[in-house]
C-alpha cells in the first residue's frame, strides 16, 4: 500500500497524471485496458484534470474500456446519476468509442441491472482472457463505505456475486455495486480522498483495528495488485506519513 500526500493545488493534476500513466502503460503492454471509474464529489476535479492533460500522453483510447464500481438506481440523465457525472465531466471529451462505455443499466430493476452487469463484465473479462480490471477508482465516505458497500450491510456477506443491488437504506436508496472480489483481483486500485472532514475515518481505515462490517473500505485489499491512496493534507492531518 502507498499513501500520497498532496497539497489542495497538487491533487487533481497528481492523481490525474497516475490515471493516464496507468492506462498508457496497461494499452501499451497488454493492447487494452478496462478502467472503473468512481462516482463521488472528489472525482469531478480529477476528471475534468485527466481531459487537461490527456494529450501529454499516447493513450490509443480505442483500446480503452470504462465501467463503474456502483451506481444509484436513478435515471441515466438524473443529477445523482454517476455515469451521468462521468460523461460531462470526462468521457464526452476522450476519444473513447461508444461501445467501449459500459454504465449500469438503471431502467431495469435492481436485481436485473446487477445481473447484466455482471454478465457484461464476464463476458469482458473472457473475450480479453484477463480476470482484473487494470485500474480500479474509489472514494471513501466520512462513514467509511466505499463503492456502495456500506457498514453492516447485507452486501458485505455476499460472496458468490461479482455485483449487487439492493436497498441500502432510507437515505442511500436503491444502489448497485461491485463487491470486494473483483476490486481484490484488480491491477491497480486508487482511492481518491479529499477533505478534512474524511481525516477521522482515513486515520481509521487505515491505521484502526480491521472491522469490515464498521468500515467496509477495509474489505479492499488487493490480492497481488497495486493499492494506493492519493489524499489532500486535509485528509491525512491525522495521520503520519511513512
Amino acid at each position: 500500500m502507498e499513501i500520497e500526500v498532496k497539497s489542495t493545488l497538487e491533487f487533481n493534476d497528481f492523481a490525474a497524471r497516475r490515471i493516464l500513466s496507468i492506462i498508457e502503460y496497461s494499452v501499451d503492454h497488454q493492447g487494452h485496458c478496462t478502467v472503473a471509474l468512481s462516482g463521488g464529489n472528489t472525482p469531478k476535479e480529477v476528471y475534468q484534470a485527466v481531459v487537461k492533460l490527456q494529450d501529454e500522453f499516447d493513450i490509443n483510447w480505442k483500446r480503452v474500456f470504462f465501467f463503474w464500481g456502483d451506481e444509484r438506481l436513478v435515471p441515466a440523465d438524473d443529477y445523482n446519476n454517476n455515469a451521468r457525472m462521468a460523461y460531462e465531466y470526462l468521457l464526452d471529451h476522450l476519444p473513447v468509442p461508444g461501445y467501449n462505455i459500459f454504465p449500469f443499466r438503471t431502467e431495469l430493476s435492481v436485481e436485473a441491472a446487477a445481473s447484466d452487469m455482471e454478465e457484461k463484465i464476464r463476458n469482458h473479462f473472457d473475450v480479453l482472457t484477463i480476470n482484473a480490471f487494470d485500474l480500479v477508482l474509489l472514494g471513501l465516505g466520512t462513514d467509511g463505505h466505499t463503492l456502495s458497500l456500506f457498514p453492516h450491510s447485507f452486501a458485505l456477506k455476499v460472496t458468490e456475486q461479482w455485483v449487487y443491488g439492493y436497498l441500502a437504506g432510507e437515505k442511500a436508496g436503491y444502489r448497485l455495486t461491485f463487491l470486494p472480489n473483483p476490486i481484490n483481483n484488480s491491477i491497480n486500485t486508487i482511492f481518491l480522498v479529499k477533505g478534512s472532514n474524511k481525516a477521522e475515518i482515513l486515520k481509521q481505515v487505515l491505521f484502526g483495528r480491521r472491522d469490515v462490517e464498521n468500515y467496509p473500505a477495509q474489505a479492499i485489499r488487493p490480492n497481488n495488485g497495486k493499492l494506493e491512496w492519493i489524499v489532500d493534507e486535509a485528509a491525512a492531518s491525522l495521520i503520519k506519513k511513512k
